[in-house]
């Protein structure tokens, strides 16, 4: 099997404005980046590997930073669940639910 290159988290959420610009969160082995109706967590493979409970905490810290913009704005939002993509040298991608 092809070496894994790169493994993110994907969610998307309504409304898509709903931060008013780009929202960073930085994490042991990766960042978390909030734009436009998307949610993306970059992992590095060799972090994701061995830590069963990682998806689970990354998805706690992206509703934790929803609740607070939720707090501050008083605005209601819509967060999917995370899928999980890995991707290959040689170009494959797996997607699955997180």
């Amino acid at each position: 099997m092809s070496k894994i290159v790169s493994i993110y988290l994907e969610w998307v959420y309504t409304p898509e404005n709903y931060f008013e610009g780009p929202v960073s969160i930085s994490f042991e082995g990766g960042a978390i980046e909030i734009d436009r109706g998307k949610v993306l967590a970059q992992i590095n493979p060799e972090m994701f590997e061995g830590n069963d409970d990682l998806a689970e905490d990354l998805d706690v810290q992206v509703e934790n930073r929803f609740h607070d913009a939720q707090l501050e704005s008083n605005k209601s939002y819509e967060l999917s669940m995370p899928f999980k993509v890995i991707v290959r040298d040689d170009g494959s991608k797996t997607v699955t639910t997180s």
